[in-house]
């Protein structure tokens, strides 16, 4: 009998026991909910808006209990922040810091934050955080009226309120001062901070800007009125440095890059000479965080909202950065505007949409091309096409100005209208002026439309008058340098691509790159032709060719070269009525030879 009731006693024993493992468990489960994981701005401020309708935290509800240890203000903080995170500071202390002022300050403060503060001289006080506003604190709290029974209206004892205020400043100096609080009177006032939770506000996002869905573009830091301070990549591999680069005579590809608009808003941004994406190393969210080039990862640190700036420009936010209410942006390290320059992450001041710090960019649609170097100075015809009928030539159809640029037909010698001189500048475009008229080749008011007129007209300093000549393959392009400034891919185009005589000149769109073959824009460049009247091979018809002409007739010493430029009555011959021809045109009485 013993021995049985020796078995009674162990199993009443275990079943004490696994009675009190469970109870524990229970306990557990009351005050350690499963850690619920960081929350989004919009999360946190959700669920912040559904307790204030849930018994026991409403306005004027009272809190007369424990929990996790603790009771009145810390006990209801407590409580609080374990429904918005799934855990508290008592039960859960690996997930949370616990710091005393001055380690922190109330500029340091988060949403979700416990601050545990001297109220009175006989109670400290804490309260939950739940806004920040610029300068100002919003908090949730227990005892309302500070410290623990602090008012002395019984219905306001250990009641709950809501959206009481208190500047950064008065609570830094309320930190300020020793606890009361057991096993805490040597510390100051302290904040309790969940060590994932980094909101600081539930300010309204900022609107972001619709650029496009696709485009190429420069950016350049807008603090340098000098526009030369352009945000390049210095390299072409994977974790290549973003830094300060300045622009010389045309748009490098380093300092290019690509827009690809999602479906979120953002912008997938890549640097045209690695196709790289521009990158917030480790998706981290410090000040100082270096902004790289990188392998596509699907990362939040690899897209970026564009932000509109009042006053103009633009701000850069990463999508991470964003979506979790952090004042972050791309950044230029001082401010600085030398080469080399970093580029990382920074917080900015104030609003979004607000122009301060070293974050405003001007983005600027902008293309890559390679321009030619044919020569300082000389003169060229320009042929469309070369085919049964006659070379398809680009002529002046007169010597006026605004007079029309369109194709015409060689017959024999080339004749001045179409011919043009070219003429380099110091940024490597070429003013191009007819030789029949010395005008210029000319976009019609510097417009940049498809079907804008080109024409010749008197110099007009115009960036529209100035071209660059791009090599595709055997042929050239001409681009008008304002489109270039503007990033607008245009160029002078024959209206359909046809040959026949009177074809209109204009300005049209290309399709790819300025060096990708254009059915109706690319043309050949033909330096060194014959002038028609230029018997003594200069270049220009003047009066200098008469007296060459008088005298080869007076020693009967022409060459077979002379006299191809010297009949312009087209006798074929060398004669007195070829050198009154050129007379009659230079005093203006003819038009042409």
């Amino acid at each position: 009998m013993k021995c049985k009731g020796e078995k009674m006693e162990r199993k009443k024993t275990l079943l004490t026991f696994l009675t009190i493992v469970l109870l524990v468990f229970l306990i557990l489960g009351i005050h350690n909910n499963s850690y619920a994981g960081i929350k989004t701005p919009n999360e946190l401020q959700t669920m912040l808006n559904n307790l204030r309708n849930v018994e026991g935290f409403r306005e004027g509800d009272t809190f007369n209990a424990e929990f996790a240890g603790a009771t009145q203000c810390h006990g209801w903080a407590l409580k609080l922040t374990n429904e918005l995170f799934g855990t508290n500071a008592n039960t859960r202390p690996d997930l949370w810091t616990d710091i005393s002022y001055p380690s922190v300050t109330a500029d340091d403060l988060c949403i979700g934050d416990i601050v545990r503060y001297r109220a009175t001289e006989t109670y400290d006080h804490s309260i939950v955080v739940i806004d920040i506003k610029g300068d100002t604190i919003y908090y949730a709290d227990c005892n309302w009226g500070e410290g623990c029974f602090a008012c002395s209206h019984p219905m306001y004892g250990n009641s709950i309120c809501w959206n009481r205020s208190i500047t950064k400043s008065e609570l830094n100096a309320k930190l300020n001062n020793y606890c009361i609080e057991v096993g805490h009177t040597n510390q100051l006032g302290r904040i309790i901070h969940h060590k994932e939770n980094d909101v600081k506000s539930f300010e309204e996002k900022p609107t972001v800007s619709n650029l496009g869905d696709n485009f190429t573009a420069v950016m350049i830091f807008s603090k340098d009125k000098t526009g030369n301070t352009i945000i390049s990549a210095n390299g072409t591999t994977a974790n290549s440095n973003v830094e300060i680069s300045t622009k010389d005579k045309l748009w490098k590809k380093n300092q290019l890059w690509n827009f690809e608009r999602q479906s979120d808003g953002s912008y997938y941004i890549k640097n045209v000479a690695s196709d790289l994406y521009l990158d917030v190393d480790n998706e981290e969210t410090e000040n100082g965080t270096n902004i790289k080039l990188y392998n596509y990862s699907a990362s939040n640190a690899q897209k970026w909202y564009i932000i509109e700036v009042k006053g103009g420009g633009y701000r850069l936010i990463p999508k991470h950065c964003y979506d979790t209410g952090i004042k972050r942006g791309l950044d230029i390290d001082a401010g600085g505007t030398t080469e080399g320059t970093n580029v990382h992450l920074w917080e900015y001041l104030g609003n979004a949409d607000e122009n301060t710090g070293n974050q405003v960019i001007n983005i600027k649609n902008a293309f890559y091309c390679e321009i030619e170097d044919l020569g300082t100075e000389f003169t060229a015809s320009m042929i469309f096409k070369k085919d049964e009928t006659g070379n398809s030539l680009i002529s002046a159809n007169g010597i006026t100005k605004e007079s029309n640029v369109e194709i015409s037909k060689q017959e024999g010698i080339l004749k001045e209208n179409q011919l043009w001189n070219f003429e380099r500048q110091s940024d490597g475009s070429y003013y191009i002026k007819n030789v029949a008229s010395d005008l210029y080749l000319d976009v019609d008011d510097e417009k940049t439309e498809n079907g804008t007129n080109i024409k010749v007209y008197t110099y007009s300093k115009s960036s529209a008058q100035k071209w660059y000549i791009v090599k595709v393959d055997d042929r050239y392009r001409l681009i008008p340098k304002h489109c270039y400034e503007q990033g607008v891919r245009a160029c002078l185009d024959i209206d359909t691509g046809a040959t026949e005589v009177g074809t209109n000149i204009h300005l049209w769109e290309f399709l790819g790159e300025a060096n990708d073959l254009g059915k109706t824009q690319v043309i050949y460049i033909e330096k060194n032709i014959p002038l028609k009247g230029d018997i003594n091979g200069d270049g220009i018809i003047n009066i200098l060719d008469i007296t060459y002409g008088y005298v080869k007739l007076e020693y009967d010493d022409i060459t077979d070269e002379e006299l191809e430029r010297g009949d312009v009555t087209g006798e074929g011959i060398y004669n007195i009525s070829d050198i009154n021809k050129v007379f009659l045109y230079l005093e203006g009485k003819i038009d042409e030879m």
